[in-house]
């Protein structure tokens, strides 16, 4: 019982340990599961069945917007860190442009972007 609670105690403080490695991090799986997702558009069928898909990702992306919003500066020990951190999200977000591009390009792709405004990766 003792080791239940303890771990019951140590998933709560992980839980409760938000900082800025953990929302990079969150954010570049959000993003690459945006661009696999993206990746399987290839006509307005399947842009339709993608839309459920891509409308959970978005509200994941605005909650980790505000995680990080709430976090406020970064302390200066950690911007190396963050730095590094940073150069890897860049080539997911790279990948995710030219993803978006591609969508935006196929009939309907802009009226999906449309309804998904807070996705679409600042082209």
């Amino acid at each position: 019982m003792k080791a239940r609670a303890c771990l019951v105690g140590f998933v709560l403080f992980a839980i409760g340990c938000d900082n800025h490695l953990k929302v990079i991090d969150d954010n570049e799986r959000a993003m690459s599961e945006l661009t696999s997702v993206l990746r399987r558009v290839r006509d307005e069928a399947s842009m339709k069945s993608a839309e459920p898909q891509l409308e959970a990702i978005a509200a994941k992306m605005e909650a980790l917007a505000e995680r990080g919003r709430k976090l406020g500066e970064p302390s200066s020990g950690l911007r190396e860190q963050l730095d590094q951190r940073m150069e890897r999200l860049d080539a997911t977000r790279r990948s995710l442009v030219e993803e978006t591009q591609r969508v935006l390009a196929l009939p309907g792709g802009e009226k999906l972007f449309e309804k998904l405004k807070s996705i679409k990766p600042g082209i």
